[in-house]
């Protein structure tokens, strides 16, 4: 199958921000309503972040998975690192980010770039 990536924060998923404090993670709904639509196409969806591979990031991702329920296969932590590399060695052909910095390191391996900021291919 196809292997589509997305960033996890500010990609699938923000923080709601209620005066000063960081709240509860919620939902973006326009791309895990992608994850969905890619998956019924026979796509394998993985999340590719930069987060650090702690046990509370793989708790509070995999909680927000149980929420939401978008099909993904696997998540891969960057620790910080760029992510082209690691979206090279997972076959990764598609990746979603809200980070520039992000998307040219996956351009810089073939990887289709897409800005979730913007919405559209970089």
């Amino acid at each position: 199958p196809v292997i589509i990536s997305f960033d996890f924060d500010d990609t699938l998923a923000v923080y709601e921000t209620i005066g000063m404090q960081e709240v509860f993670l919620c939902c973006k709904p326009i791309y895990v309503d992608l994850v969905k639509e890619y998956h019924a196409l026979g796509c394998e969806c993985i999340i590719l972040t930069a987060r650090t591979e702690k046990e509370f990031n793989e708790i509070e991702i995999r909680r927000f998975i149980e929420n939401h329920d978008p099909p993904i296969k696997k998540i891969i932590y960057t620790n910080h690192l760029p992510k082209g590399i690691y979206a090279y060695e997972n076959s990764v052909k598609m990746h979603y980010d809200d980070d520039n910095y992000q998307l040219d390191s996956v351009k810089e391996y073939g990887v289709v770039a897409v800005s979730s900021i913007e919405n559209k291919i970089v």
